[in-house]
This record gives C-alpha cells, structure tokens and sequence, in this order.
C-alpha cells in the first residue's frame, strides 16, 4: 500500500495571531488543521502589525515577521525577509493562501504573484472602502483576475468583487464563511443536561429554564447594550430564562470599551435585572458547549461580515434573532425559515420575537433544524478544504 504524497502550500495570516479571538487568525487555524488531516502540509506565515505575544501558537512550522506601516525602514527590512522567505520557498511550495488582506500586505501579494503558480485570497479587499480608496482600480482588478478564488466574508464582499470579475470577463470560486461540522459533531454527542449542570457549576449560575445566548466581544457595535435594554423586558416575561454573554470585556486595543462595559454594569443593577452572566472569553469547545444547550442565539450586531460565531450557534440549532441591516444575507438567514429577523432596534418588537420563539418549542425546534442543515450544506470548511485539495494543493 503506497503512502498518499504528501501536498504542501504556504498561508499566510496577516494581523496579530489571536485564534481565540476570531477573525483572520481563527480562519487560518481553522483551515490549517483541516488541511492538515488531508495530507498537506501547510507553512503558516503570520505578518503582525504589533508586537503582541498570543496565548495561542499555532502547531507546525511558523514565520513570524512584524510588518508595520508607520515606520517605513522597519516594514522595507520586513519585505526583505519576505523577499527572502519567498525566494528560499518558490521551489517548494508551488501556492499561496491568504487570509485577512490589509493595505500593508499588498505589496506581499504581489511578491506572492511572483513566486508562486497559485493564489487563494481570502479577505475584504474588495468590500472596504478605505481599501478601495487606497488601491487604485487597476491594482484591484489585476489582484482579482491573478487569484484563484476568493473567500467573501460578507455578501457585499461577494457582489463588489464579483462585479470586478464579471468587468474582466473571468470566473472566480468564490467560498462563504463557514463552519467545521466534525468539531461540531463531537459537542453534539455530548448530553445536554450534563453540559448544562457542567456549565452551571463552572459559572456558578442557575440554568433553570431556557438559555438565550450572545457571543462576541462585548460592545456597542455588537449591539449589547441594546440586547441589555431588550433583556429589561424580556425578563420580566420569562422570568426563569437565562442571558449568556460569551466573550471578552477588555482587549489591549479597545481600552475605550471599559466605559461602555462600566455603562452597562450600571444598567444591569440600577435596573435589578438579574438572569445575565457573562462569561468572559472562553476556549472554543466551551463556546460550543454553550451553543450545545442554548434555544436562542441573540445577535442584534449592528456591523458584520458574516460573523463566525452565528453561523457556528446555527450548525447547533440555536436559532439566530437578528435586527435587519445590510449584513444580513437572506441567502443564510431568512426570515421564519433559519432566523427571526426583527425590522428595527425596537427593545418591545425584539423582546417579544424572543419570547414568542421560546413559548412556541415545535416553532424553535423548526428552525433550529432548518438552520443548522443549511450550515452543514452550503458553510462547511471541509467541502471547502476538498475543493482546494482538488484545485489549489496540487
């Protein structure tokens, strides 16, 4: 019996390693471990901004090099090393995977154009508008049309740059957000009412009655505060209901949100609400324990692309309230079908579709099926990882 060859690429993560906190950092794990199991061996190159030491080092081989833009002999000696890691690699590695595209990793792509045969670019080049504004149009479109396909982390990520394909007559594989069903399915075998007393006991917290959850860092644009206010009236409907906030108060770049965390504190007590715990930032498989046992998944964001974390809380049948804004794709969450969609930030309207979905069970249970199936179908990570496999590792 022959070994399988193994494939080998490059990804490369720009922005602080930070996993645990989401965003490029999480996708290139996620990715990398998946990748892994299918026999290619990935070298992560991580281009930090700040020299910031993460909690969580990825396994395997890793070049860190600080890439900042505010000190212009600094980031031309980084483009040297990088000059040098490519030329060292060109031979070797054969593509090129990217994740988390900023202004200051442009001239990196194009290095990448040079050295490698194939480019997968997953990023918001193409949605941003301050991008947009810095990259002129024919840099965007020679990026777009040299890529092998693309990640859209939101719908409008997806209609900008397909508009740009569509203008130079090519077409790209175009990948959403998505989840990894086979992490997802080793907390779903789990029993529900163990996880339950497990969580109740770790968090010193009654779970009594049903589990509407959050998750994200803490903060006005997340829509907490407005969450918080609905929660005022939801509590004094469905008294035995409880509210899990997941995620971290404080990060070392958003030192301002401690004003707003100070803020809602305050309104949580001058308002004796009393069924609301916050957990803090969490491992990951606790987050999904969580999502395991949750009814609900609250998410009133007010600015997303297409957020990692409801879309995992759906593969898990929590069913996503959402208020209405642009990032919400219909394509993903439909109104009555795989999410209660409300139409404005009005705290009675959203506080009654909360209750309202927690009195009707075979309702809740209806669309938390329907949600996690279209998760599992059309957002999965390894459907994904199969296709690069195909196309891209070669």
């Amino acid at each position: 019996m022959t070994t399988p060859q193994t494939k080998k690429g490059v990804l490369i993560v720009a922005g602080q390693y930070y996993p645990e906190y989401g965003g490029p950092a999480k996708k290139a794990k996620v990715y990398r471990d998946c990748l892994s199991a299918k026999n290619v061996d990935v070298q992560m190159l991580i281009l930090d901004n700040k020299v910031i030491s993460p909690t969580t080092t990825p396994v395997g081989t890793v070049t860190r090099i600080f890439l900042p833009t505010g000190n212009p002999s600094i980031f031309l000696f980084a483009l040297c090393k990088l000059f040098i890691f490519f030329l060292k690699n060109f031979k070797k590695w054969k593509n090129i995977h990217f994740i988390g595209i900023q202004k200051r990793t442009l001239v990196v792509i194009l290095l990448g154009f040079l050295f490698f045969k194939k480019m997968v670019l997953h990023s918001s080049l193409m949605g941003q508008d301050d991008l947009q504004t810095a990259t002129s149009s024919r840099l965007r479109k020679f990026i777009v049309k040299k890529a092998d396909a693309y990640l859209a982390l939101s719908n409008e990520i997806e209609k900008s740059s397909i508009h740009v394909a569509n203008s130079l007559g090519i077409e790209q594989h175009y990948f959403p957000n998505a989840v990894l069903p086979s992490v997802i399915g080793q907390i779903k075998q789990k029993n529900k009412r163990k996880v339950r007393k497990s969580l109740e006991n770790r968090f010193n917290i009654p779970l009594t009655g049903p589990i509407v959850c959050f998750s994200g860092f803490v903060c006005s644009r997340k829509g907490v505060d407005f969450l918080l206010e609905s929660w005022r009236l939801i509590e004094k409907q469905s008294n035995n209901a409880s509210l899990i906030i997941v995620g971290p108060l404080h990060l070392p770049d958003f030192p301002e949100n401690d004003l707003f965390i100070s803020h809602m504190k305050n309104f949580l007590t001058s308002n004796s609400i009393k069924r609301v715990f916050f957990t803090g930032n969490l491992e990951h498989e606790k987050v999904f324990e969580i999502y395991h046992v949750a009814d609900v998944f609250a998410f009133p964001s007010r600015r997303e692309g297409m957020p990692s974390a409801c879309l995992e809380a759906m593969a898990f049948n929590a069913v996503p309230i959402l208020v209405s804004q642009e990032w919400v794709d219909c394509r993903v969450w439909k109104n009555n079908r795989t999410a209660i969609i409300v139409d404005r930030y009005d705290a009675h309207q959203y506080s009654a579709a909360v209750c309202e979905l927690l009195e009707n069970k075979n309702r809740m249970h209806l669309l938390g099926s329907n949600a996690s199936a279209l998760i599992h179908k059309s957002h999965n990570f390894e459907n994904q990882c199969d296709w690069l496999c195909d196309n891209i590792y070669l």
